[in-house]
């Protein structure tokens, strides 16, 4: 359950311009640890686009993107799990996302894996 509610806070924080006095103090520095990784270092810069859904026509599987950064140069993709982040099954799901997004916008794209309680990321190759 405290991942599910982490994951739920941070469809709703602000990247941009983060505010966490409103965010229940026992997930608030889950929260500010998620924010404040490198990974998000850039983000002003980006567009953002949370729970991104999107049905592929030429795959006929669709999914939803929990977090879709679109730079000028580049796309990341970012995909929280609670915590685990090494299944073999999280790779082909962000392979997929990127079939996907690929179709849209003719970008280079990264991917990523966020555990939400290890407040740790990694790059997808």
């Amino acid at each position: 359950i405290l991942g599910e509610t982490l994951h739920r806070i941070l469809q709703v924080v602000d990247f941009k311009n983060p505010s966490f006095d409103w965010i229940d103090d026992k997930f608030k520095d889950h929260i500010k640890l998620i924010v404040n990784l490198p990974l998000f270092k850039n983000v002003k810069e980006g567009e953002i686009f949370k729970e991104y859904a999107f049905e592929n026509p030429d795959t006929l599987l669709d999914g939803i993107i929990d977090l879709l950064i679109v730079y000028k140069d580049h796309i990341d993709i970012i995909d929280y799990k609670t915590k685990y982040i090494d299944k073999e099954e999280y790779v082909d799901q962000l392979n997929e996302y990127e079939r996907y997004v690929k179709t849209v916008w003719n970008l280079p794209v990264n991917k990523y894996l966020v555990s939400i309680l290890d407040h740790k990321f990694k790059e997808v190759k």
